[in-house]
């Protein structure tokens, strides 16, 4: 049985909310060669980094998130949202953009369309100088076990911000992992564990998916000595996931998952367990059987999703 309830974990990264719109198809419209979406229902979550936090309180944990959002009614929805979750929010205002939300349109279940609003561009010298704040002061205020980095390439971690958060935490002994985006990987160096997925591991080394996938270790090796981190962990899809640590030790575990019905939000869970699970010294063989399972289950839920720690606990009796 697992237990993270005396954790306290801080998220810092790109937060945004995913609406849903549910609806039937049943003509195409007079005015263009397009479906026409009747809408039943509509659903909005926390996404992004507020999604990861979603999952560590969902988990048993203590979460802390510090991010941005836009001057708007999305923003007020998110912290609505974030308070219900419990989850102990610093969300800085950027008046320069909105808060990011990605629109999903389904019908029968299936996507039509995906709608993103949202600004890229690196926060400004003054709300990186507030998120720095914010990061300095949680931490020094509070007892934090563990930090993760979630990056999504929308602006909250960029490469002025992204050494001076790494300086501060590891100024604090505490340890930290990152989420990353390929435009920023190599800005990373020096965390504890970091976790790419294939296509982002294949672009740092510059290499064919075939040619990663046939030489695993190796190439996780590789990304491991370029970035100069304790360990990295590979989502390969179906191909489960690898891991390789400093001191050579590797692992490769197949995916649990047996029915796919959606792959949105599976990284965040995937982060959220190895982070916790690292916190607690468990051995790689172990974290990375647990990332499965956790990927396996939000992988059978539509939409983006969380994991339970009574999901977990059953899932491995």
């Amino acid at each position: 049985m697992f237990d993270f309830s005396g954790l306290h974990i801080l998220v810092v990264g790109d937060c945004m909310l995913d609406q849903y719109i549910h609806g039937d198809v049943n003509r195409i419209s007079p005015e263009a060669p397009v479906p026409v979406l009747e809408e039943l229902e509509r659903e909005t979550k926390l996404g992004g980094a507020v999604n990861v936090a979603a999952n560590l309180v969902e988990l048993g944990a203590s979460v802390s998130i510090i991010g941005i959002s836009g001057d708007d009614p999305q923003r007020e929805l998110m912290l609505s949202l974030l308070d219900k979750s419990g989850i102990n929010s610093r969300i800085s205002i950027d008046t320069s953009r909105p808060t990011t939300v990605k629109t999903r349109l389904l019908a029968q279940n299936q996507q039509l369309m995906r709608v993103d609003k949202e600004s890229v561009h690196p926060i400004s010298s003054q709300v990186t100088a507030d998120i720095l704040e914010s990061i300095n002061t949680l931490l020094t205020s509070q007892k934090i076990d563990y930090v993760i980095l979630q990056d999504y390439n929308k602006g909250v971690l960029h490469q002025a911000s992204i050494p001076q958060i790494i300086d501060i935490v590891k100024a604090k002994s505490i340890k930290i992992c990152v989420d990353p985006k390929f435009q920023n990987l190599h800005c990373y160096k020096g965390v504890d564990f970091i976790k790419p997925n294939l296509r982002e591991a294949v672009n740092i080394l510059n290499v064919a998916e075939e040619q990663f996938l046939n030489n695993l270790e190796a190439s996780a090796k590789a990304i491991a000595e370029m970035l100069d981190v304790r360990s990295v962990w590979v989502t390969l899809g179906d191909q489960g996931i690898c891991c390789y640590t400093e001191d050579g030790k590797f692992t490769h575990s197949p995916t649990l998952a047996s029915k796919i019905v959606d792959v949105c939000g599976a990284g965040d869970a995937v982060i959220s367990i190895l982070a916790m699970l690292h916190h607690q010294n468990r051995s790689i063989d172990q974290m990375a059987k647990m990332a499965n399972i956790v990927g396996g289950i939000v992988c059978s839920k539509p939409g983006v999703a969380t994991v339970s720690i009574k999901e977990i606990n059953q899932s491995t009796l």
